[in-house]
């Protein structure tokens, strides 16, 4: 059995990263991605420690009884593999044309960063670049809605019922059947341009305020590189520190366990700018994360790290006649989705018709 829980996440390469490495480190950690000496591993393998250390904190929360429940069962033990690839129609979900149309599009995405001033310096951030590229996204309009519904129904057709089969095993016998599923509302969207240096730092999506429960969906709307260098390292299970990249192809996405298993990029040496979206999903039962305390890392003291249905998440139900997933309440975008979006979550209480 597979296991699944929360995307590439937030965080961004971190500038004050540029302290020279030891050598015990060097024995330690030979997959750090930057060599001996270089300026930037020492940073990286800081956050990769701040990542463990916040990580084993996380372990100690006390969960609500459902999630206690699905932390002990099989499908969420220690060492098994948290990771699935699925395949999906790409005439029936036309993601990548809707997302082309948002952005009013003509190029090929891996070679949109050619048209970027100064292009060929990989020293750049990009940010502005980026910025104005998915400008789109944050405003509504016919194109952005075709693409939400697009994405919608990828989620309740291929994505849902993966994560219901998997984790039904981990779900104590008096929820079952899982009748409601929440998934994000609006995907987050990546722009990795070739770079020397890494856009997202080594971390767990926990010390973001996901539950040990939900699942990250890693979608690739561009073709990756063989070597990994424009796609997202993954580890195969918590603490393993066998990172590997995700390989799969347009028409594919890959589910893992983004919560506690340590995932990075590393510096996209190709010539090709990679574009991704990412998502979480989570079951109904198990999307309580905590019942009398927390001890530091689902801080609902903060608000940024509150994840609302009807905001943040979208929800969809099984009807018992047709056993497929219907929207039922329908989120929108915000800050919480990533750039390039800035507005506040705010919480829809309506359902949809």
């Amino acid at each position: 059995v597979l296991a699944f829980m929360v995307m590439e996440s937030r965080p961004a390469c971190d500038d004050n990263e540029d302290t020279e490495a030891t050598t015990s480190d060097d024995e330690k950690h030979d997959w750090v991605p930057y060599p001996p000496g270089h300026r930037k591993r020492a940073g990286f393998l800081r956050n990769y420690l701040t990542c463990v250390s916040q990580r084993e904190l996380f372990s100690q929360t006390v969960w609500s009884p459902s999630v206690a429940f699905a932390l002990r069962s099989h499908a969420f033990g220690d060492g098994t593999r948290r990771a699935e690839t699925l395949q999906y129609d790409i005439t029936k979900h036309p993601i990548l044309k809707d997302f082309v149309d948002v952005l009013g599009e003509t190029e090929t995405l891996s070679s949109l960063h050619l048209r970027w001033p100064g292009f060929d310096d990989r020293k750049q951030t990009r940010v502005e670049d980026k910025r104005l590229l998915l400008q789109p996204l944050t405003h509504d309009s016919h194109a952005r809605n075709t693409f939400q519904e697009t994405y919608d129904t990828l989620v309740r057709e291929v994505v849902i019922p993966a994560v219901v089969k998997a984790q039904q095993y981990a779900v104590d016998a008096t929820a079952l059947p899982i009748k409601q599923v929440y998934y994000a509302s609006f995907p987050c969207v990546r722009v990795q341009q070739p770079s020397d240096f890494h856009t997202i730092r080594v971390h767990c999506d926990s010390m973001y305020g996901h539950g040990p429960c939900s699942v990250n969906c890693w979608l690739p709307l561009t073709e990756l590189e063989q070597s990994g260098v424009n796609s997202l390292f993954v580890e195969s299970f918590p603490g393993a520190k066998d990172f590997t990249p995700i390989l799969c192809e347009v028409g594919e996405l890959t589910l893992f366990d983004g919560a506690r298993c340590a995932h990075f990029t590393v510096a996209n040496t190709s010539d090709k700018t990679r574009v991704s979206l990412d998502f979480r999903v989570v079951l109904e039962p198990l999307f309580t994360y905590e019942s009398h305390k927390d001890l530091g890392i689902s801080d609902q003291s903060d608000e940024s790290r509150q994840y609302h249905v009807g905001g943040y998440f979208s929800s969809a139900e099984l009807c018992e006649e047709s056993k497929k997933w219907k929207q039922v309440t329908q989120g929108a975008p915000c800050v919480k989705h990533g750039f390039p979006h800035e507005n506040k979550e705010v919480v829809e209480q309506d359902g949809v018709d």
